[in-house]
């Protein structure tokens, strides 16, 4: 309790609500700037990375696409219409979700930056909301790559086994 204000939050030692027993918590540190300071440029250089990668599968993509459908038009045997269609979608959607997590990244750079520039307690927040938002996607899509590995691991199981099957009764 605060001496004067009997509904206020509870203090711990250094004024701040949860502050660790040290009166730390709140407290932007010259070490902690200066470590943001220093990875804000690798921040930036990979999400810009990330958008020209996107880019470019983007743009593959819709050449992929157009070329497929092109194949089928002209009856290419090398490259069917419904398959060369298929793969340059795929591509469009990779390159779409390329876009995302160099987003994030980018947005923590800048927020970043503000902090640098003489934000505080927001501007930190805000940059480590981005930083979380950012490893909660390359996560999420860790995960689905796991199951996509699974499934086609199975998928390669069971045509394996039909495989075996057919060719011992055949």
């Amino acid at each position: 309790m605060n001496g004067d204000d009997p509904y206020a939050a509870p203090t711990r030692p250094g004024g701040y609500a949860g502050a660790d027993s040290h009166g730390d918590f709140g407290r932007i540190t010259a070490p902690m700037l200066t470590s943001l300071r220093e990875t804000r440029p690798w921040v930036r250089l990979v999400s810009i990375v990330g958008f020209v990668m996107a880019a470019l599968v983007l743009v593959m993509g819709v050449f992929v696409t157009l070329a497929g459908g092109m194949g089928g038009l002209l009856g290419d045997a090398g490259m069917s219409g419904g398959v060369g269609i298929a793969v340059g979608l795929l591509y469009v959607v990779l390159g779409v979700l390329y876009v995302v997590p160099s987003l994030y990244l980018f947005r923590y750079a800048r927020a970043i930056g503000r902090l640098l520039d003489g934000g505080r307690g927001p501007a930190l927040e805000e940059a480590l909301g981005h930083q979380r938002a950012f490893w909660r996607l390359v996560g999420i899509l860790v995960l689905i790559v796991i199951g996509l590995y699974a499934l086609i691991l199975v998928g390669l199981l069971i045509a394996g086994l039909a495989g075996g099957l057919a060719a011992l009764g055949g």
